[in-house]
């Protein structure tokens, strides 16, 4: 009688004991689910939306850069219109190939954190030739306050040239950049050693390595998920669409450059269901080990 008694609070405290390796083992891999997921997270924002090259590559698909040339010919516009003078006078002077690269060349010294200085010495002599040429084909007298009237307005289409060929938010967006890749490899560097004494105490806390890794697909599954999920919803909703974002090349940047964002977290997304299914493989394996062991 005494033995049996003994036997049941054996059964009995190892029940217990399976019980809270049990619980145990559903928090840590749930904990490094979140490890797993922030890591995804971590990476496709390292790879896309601060990644000089991936940003520069954007500005290409998007035609932002022969965009700009519409901006700039509309500036100029707005400047001569006060004084009089034609839109005529702006013929030929801002060539399209010209403004393409070099507004490409401008945005990608600053992204890059290069300095570069916009040639305008040919637009400049250019728009002085048409104006004196428009003066003088319609007899206006010239003064003193002529010339220095159309220095002004020479002055101010070159100024806003310079200003519509660079990235207006370049100077925030290299700031945030650096930040971002000085913590980048730091913390991926913790979460990863946390990720491999999870998986160590995992496996290390059953009888049968199977049951540990068993713990570790479901951490992958979980972080596939989640990686995969919100940006598939986010993608598919065209949330992101509806920003009040001008002009509209700038819209359609921003747009591009969150689609890439999304686009990479659900490819990581991904590599964490591949890694899902090698568990599975592996857990078949050592599980028919195991039953030949026994």
């Amino acid at each position: 009688m005494e033995k049996k008694t003994e036997s049941g609070k054996v059964r009995k405290k190892s029940k217990k004991v399976k019980n809270i390796r049990t619980v145990v083992s559903l928090v840590l891999s749930f904990i490094l689910a979140l490890c797993i997921t922030a890591i995804i997270v971590l990476t496709a924002f390292k790879m896309s939306f601060f990644n000089a090259s991936s940003v520069i590559g954007e500005f290409n698909k998007t035609n932002y850069y022969y965009s700009v040339w519409d901006s700039v010919y509309e500036k100029a516009c707005n400047t001569i219109r006060p004084s009089g003078l034609p839109e005529e006078v702006l013929d030929g002077v801002f060539d399209k190939n010209v403004v393409y690269m070099e507004s490409k060349n401008y945005i990608e010294a600053q992204i890059k954190q290069q300095d570069y200085t916009v040639n305008t010495t040919v637009i400049e002599n250019k728009i002085k030739d048409n104006i004196s040429s428009y003066i003088k084909k319609n007899n206006i007298e010239t003064t003193k306050e002529t010339d220095r009237g159309i220095s002004d307005i020479t002055g101010e289409i070159i100024k806003d040239y310079e200003s519509a060929l660079k990235f207006p938010f370049a100077a925030q967006y290299v700031k945030y950049m650096n930040m971002y890749n000085k913590v980048f490899a730091p913390l991926c560097a913790v979460l990863v050693i946390l990720c491999i004494i999870i998986c160590f105490v995992l496996v290390s806390m059953q009888h049968w390595a199977h049951r540990g890794i068993r713990y570790i697909s479901y951490a992958l599954l979980s972080s596939g998920i989640m990686g995969f999920l919100a940006p598939a919803v986010i993608r598919i909703s065209g949330a992101y669409e509806r920003l009040n974002v001008t002009p509209l090349r700038l819209y359609n940047l921003v747009v591009a450059v969150i689609e890439s964002n999304l686009n990479m977290l659900m490819y990581l997304s991904c590599a964490a269901f591949v890694l899902f299914g090698l568990s599975l493989g592996a857990i078949n394996t050592l599980k028919q080990r195991a039953s030949h062991k026994r």
